[in-house]
């Protein structure tokens, strides 16, 4: 499926900022020149009973070409959506290798998320084929997503690794144990280049709230992880540790097709504690950890001085990122909101640069990346500088949205300006010497708890159908390791006293993520609101700490 118009892929081209690249060449081109240097490892323990494993370019080319060819032969055509629910581990890039070049397009379905908040996720963007673990440490995701795939007709397969599968599902296991015994994939027909197809979709949340999908071509994923490598200046001997969501921005352009590029490798790590990234990031001899921006100050504390870090930022929210000083190699993925993944180096000192307004170029080249523009104006904060929304274009942006989800969906479609620049939703003011901005935010409320952009509306909304309570809404509490986590002010119902243990129980059971559950629950008289009815957070924060 190609939805970038012609003219801007020629122009792309003409730039230098797109090559006429798959991932699929990238592998190639890998195995060519380094076949025996390990492509994907594994570090540490695999949350999944039964995986864990090295491969070198060789034996990853073998392990693709053979899944690709049983994934084509169970009946899955071109253009279908994979979704991705596992871990981070070498068998996960394999999987993703391997439908790419069957063709299919893969997307991310995080672990955390509720089975909720995926079926809306397989509407939006359309998913047909779910790729899971028997189990994560405790999640019996195996059980989890044949449910799912019970719920929502339009999943037509649901694969797993690991041991220990329930009934229903496919064994990609004995799949691979026989690898050699299914035909590679021919090639795949189809109009046009192949790099102009969608390879990836992320998820991103519209001006109103809603989940929608962002399409990545080959050629924009290509060009993303060529710009984070020479941004980093990433050499062949390169090993990036990569303890976040395989089939994420950061964690697949960032991180595999990066190492793709270079010839370098990837070390997958289930990343739970500081501690284990460290042991990991010594065990296999990482030059790079890419890793949500939260924990970068941490990870600098624990890690060897030499080792670099690429901070996966999704830019959506205003505030100072911490410093990261010694000298350590630092690079920035913005990607404001998962719509991009633009890479910016710090400086000697470790301070983030700011959000560059205009043009942005290739490091040691001409060509240009993005551009950052503001659209209108949203309101007035003072006669000097006027917030206004913040929109991208250019070789590392998406130009067109990903067709409209399925009707009767709950799901958002990107929006675009009339010249075809990408509107973020997010407002930025321009500094005063006009070369950056300064974010203030999305329109609507979040909390960045772990990296991820949760509405608070959405979770007021959620807990009040909760029937103890007669009124509620949450508030951010501020964490240093995570960024934030959730509190929830609540009106009980007369004669009902709630506990946190009996709300999270209640929230878990309707299907809320465990990311928005809150940590901390504060009985009050009244919610405090302004005069248009919105809530009065701040006031709720501070009566938590009084």
């Amino acid at each position: 499926m190609i939805l970038t118009p012609e003219s801007r892929i020629r122009d792309h081209v003409a730039s230098g900022a797109w090559t006429r690249e798959t991932v699929d060449d990238l592998i190639r081109a890998a195995m060519a020149a380094v076949p025996d240097r390990t492509a994907v490892m594994d570090a540490g323990t695999v949350p999944v009973p039964g995986v864990s494993a090295r491969y070198s370019f060789a034996e990853m080319e073998r392990r693709v070409a053979g899944l690709a060819g049983f994934l084509g032969g169970v009946g899955l055509k071109p253009d279908t959506v994979v979704g991705i629910h596992l871990p981070p581990c070498a068998d996960a890039a394999i999987v993703m290798l391997a439908a790419l070049r069957a063709g299919l397009v893969v997307a991310p379905l995080p672990l955390h998320w509720s089975n909720g908040e995926i079926e809306t996720a397989i509407g939006v963007a359309g998913i047909k084929a779910i790729v899971t673990a028997s189990s994560v440490e405790s999640d019996l995701t195996g059980e989890r997503m044949r449910d799912v795939a019970a719920e929502v007709f339009a999943i037509r397969f649901v694969f797993a690794l690991g041991e220990g599968l329930p009934d229903g599902l496919i064994d990609l296991a004995a799949v691979m144990a026989e690898i050699d015994a299914f035909p590679p994939a021919p090639g795949v027909a189809r109009r046009g280049e192949a790099a102009d197809h969608i390879a990836l979709l992320s998820f991103a949340r519209t001006g109103d709230d809603r989940l929608c999908a962002v399409p990545f071509s080959h050629s924009h994923v290509v060009a993303l992880a060529r710009a984070h490598m020479a941004e980093a200046g990433a050499s062949t001997d390169d090993v990036l540790l990569v303890p976040m969501h395989p089939a994420s921005l950061p964690g697949f352009a960032g991180g595999l097709v990066g190492a793709l590029a270079t010839g370098g490798t990837v070390a997958y790590h289930y990343g739970q504690t500081l501690g284990g990234i460290a042991g990991a990031a010594a065990e296999t001899g990482a030059t790079r950890v890419v890793a949500p921006v939260a924990l970068g100050p941490a990870l600098a504390a624990v890690l060897e001085p030499g080792v670099g870090l690429s901070l996966a930022d999704r830019r959506v929210a205003g505030g100072n990122r911490a410093r990261i000083g010694g000298g350590r190699p630092v690079v920035d993925l913005l990607s404001f909101g998962d719509v991009t993944l633009l890479p910016r180096l710090r400086g000697a000192d470790g301070r983030p640069t700011a959000i560059p307004a205009g043009p942005v170029r290739a490091a040691g080249s001409d060509a240009v990346l993005a551009e950052l523009r503001t659209k209108g104006r949203t309101r007035v904060a003072d006669s000097r500088r006027t917030p206004a929304e913040l929109t991208l274009s250019g070789p590392l942006v998406p130009d067109t949205p990903w067709p409209e989800p399925m009707s009767g969906n709950a799901g958002g479609v990107l929006a675009f300006t009339s010249d075809g620049s990408l509107r973020t939703g997010l407002n930025v003011i321009a500094d005063p010497d006009g070369g950056s901005f300064d974010m203030i935010g999305p329109a609507h409320e979040i909390a960045m708890v772990a990296g991820h952009p949760l509405s608070l509306p959405r979770l007021d909304a959620l807990v009040r159908r909760h029937p103890g309570v007669a009124d509620a809404a949450v508030f951010p509490i501020p964490d240093g390791l995570i960024g934030a986590r959730i509190g929830v002010a609540v009106v009980p119902r007369p004669g009902t006293p709630l506990s946190l243990q009996d709300l999270t129980d209640w929230l878990a059971t309707a299907g809320v993520g465990p990311l928005e559950r809150p940590s901390a629950l504060v009985p009050v008289p009244v919610i405090a609101r302004t005069a248009d009815g919105g809530v009065q957070r701040q006031s709720l924060l501070l009566e938590r700490v009084a």
